[in-house]
This record gives structure tokens, C-alpha cells and sequence, in this order.
């Protein structure tokens, strides 16, 4: 049966190997040697090193997720923003969920993932947007109101929103890619509700200036419909020594901005466009809701 299929695979002669029709050379060329035996495949496989090396690296390389048709980020390198979404490339997706919900959040920030599952449950509606979706992670294990809702994905960077829409596929997501700071290209009130996790921190200039992403939730918000997220401010907040010298480090690096973003600031900037609003804390974490834009 094989020698019909891959051609004339003759048995070898005395003292000689089995030998591979040129076929199966076509097909994995990388994994025939010199002498005509088919390598294993961990013979031509690239060593994994350091995280991907461990047996959660090793998990999330056989998640599901097909990173290999992911499109490619199309934010200029000179963008303002540019830092702040660098760090969601093909492989730091894979590693995101793990590192972020599963060290930095309860160990770095003091915060369990369930406290923002929690935020979501309250807050979340059938008419939803998400900016800054990462993974989808928070999205993918909340409970929305209506078994089919409508949901809006939007990021500026191109790998989050596929990796997202993917994790969300029973949803049917919509994406739209724009930059936050920026006029964001929709439909006036056309949300019942507006989520912004781990978005603000990693926003360029201080938090007066990132305001106006409050203001275009605003505009695409229903009259009764709810802002809601949580971010990690520089000023006004307690870190155990730890967390502050990874604050320290990711601010160096340009994956946040946060040095100078104080509470007083989040609240000014949620009074100006909306009639209530609520900031609580969760260990080193903020916490926000804001309803009724004005």
C-alpha cells in the first residue's frame, strides 16, 4: 500500500537503509538527512528556551489558537502609542493569560481575576464595545444579559483583535481597529455599555490627557449606558516593594505609562462627561464605573 501511494519504495539492499521517495523529500524536505532517513521530528524542531520551555509554555503552544494567520500590526513604530501595544505580538499573546491574570494580578497588583470577572457581570450589556481586549479572556467568562449579544471589539493592535474575535467566535464580534486617543470612527450611542481593562496605564501622557477617551465613550454610549474598567494609577496607591519596581520597569520600557497618573485625575476626568461615577480599589488596582453620560 505504501509503495502505491509514494511510488516505488523498494527494500533495501544488504546493509543499506530504508530510503524515502523523492515525494516525501518534497513534502519534508527539512526532516530527510544526507543519507535518505526520515529524522524524527523533534530532530528538526527549534529548542525551546526559557518560558517556553516549561509545561505552561509548552501548554499554550498547543492552545487552539491559529496565530500563524494572524494579520500583522500595522501601527508605525513613531507612533506615540506605538510602546504601550508593543508587547502584544504573536508569541506574548500565547503567554499573556497565564503571566497577567495568572502572576501579575494576584501576586504584582494584589487583585484576583474574579474581582473583574465580577465587575464585568455588573456592568456588561447585550450592546457591548471592549477596547484594549487583549486575549478576550474577560470577555469570554462573563455572563452578558442575553444569550446572543452584540459585541464590539476594538484595538489599535491587529494581533489582540484577531486573537479575541477568535476566543469569541460563538459571539460573532465585530473589530475595529483605531487608536483610543482618537476620534474612534463609530456610531453615537450606539452602546449600552463600554469596558476599558488594563488600557489607561498603558496610554502615552498623563491621565488629564488620556481623559478623552472618556469623552468618545461618552459619545458612543446610550443615555443610559454605563463606562466601566480598571487600571493601575502612579500616584495615591499603595505597592508592596515588588510590584512598585515592576511598575518601575514597564514604565522604563514604555509598556506603561502611569508614573504621574494620580486618583484625583480618573475622577475629575469620569465627572466631566458623565452624571455618576464610582472608584473603589482592589489591592493595588483601580476600579471604575460611570453612568449617564452628560
Amino acid at each position: 500500500m505504501v509503495a502505491r501511494l509514494c511510488g516505488h519504495l523498494a527494500p533495501p539492499l544488504p546493509g543499506q537503509a530504508w530510503t524515502w521517495p523523492a515525494c516525501v523529500k518534497r513534502l519534508r524536505p527539512e526532516r530527510v538527512s544526507r543519507s535518505g532517513l526520515l529524522l524524527p521530528r523533534e530532530a528538526t524542531r527549534p529548542r525551546a528556551t526559557g518560558f517556553w520551555s516549561t509545561s505552561v509554555g509548552r501548554w499554550y503552544q498547543r492552545r487552539s489558537w491559529s496565530f500563524a494567520r494572524l494579520p500583522p500590526v500595522s501601527v508605525d513604530p513613531g507612533h506615540a502609542a506605538y510602546a504601550g501595544q508593543s508587547m502584544y505580538t504573536r508569541r506574548g499573546l500565547r503567554a499573556y493569560d497565564a503571566v497577567v491574570y495568572g502572576f501579575n494580578f494576584p501576586v504584582l497588583w494584589r487583585c484576583p481575576k474574579a474581582r473583574l470577572v465580577e465587575l464585568y457581570d455588573a456592568h456588561v450589556s447585550a450592546r457591548h464595545l471592549d477596547i484594549g481586549v487583549a486575549t478576550g479572556l474577560l470577555l469570554d467568562q462573563c455572563h452578558f444579559p442575553s444569550p446572543a449579544p452584540t459585541i464590539t471589539l476594538m484595538d489599535l493592535n491587529a494581533n489582540s483583535l484577531a486573537v479575541a474575535a477568535q476566543r469569541l467566535a460563538r459571539y460573532a464580534p465585530q473589530t475595529h481597529q483605531a487608536n483610543v486617543l482618537e476620534p474612534w470612527g463609530l456610531p453615537r450611542a450606539s452602546f449600552d455599555s463600554v469596558g476599558m481593562f488594563n488600557l489607561l496605564h498603558c496610554l502615552p501622557g498623563t491621565l488629564r490627557e488620556k481623559a478623552v477617551a472618556f469623552e468618545c465613550a461618552g459619545a458612543a454610549l446610550s443615555p443610559e449606558g454605563v463606562l466601566f474598567g480598571a487600571t493601575l494609577l502612579g500616584k495615591g496607591i499603595e505597592y508592596t516593594r515588588l510590584a512598585r519596581r515592576a511598575l518601575a520597569i514597564m514604565n522604563r520600557r514604555g509598556v506603561m505609562c502611569n508614573l504621574d497618573d494620580r486618583l484625583e485625575d480618573l475622577e475629575a476626568g469620569l465627572a466631566r462627561v458623565f452624571a455618576s461615577h464610582e472608584v473603589r480599589t482592589v489591592g493595588s488596582m483601580v476600579l471604575f464605573s460611570a453612568q449617564t453620560p452628560v
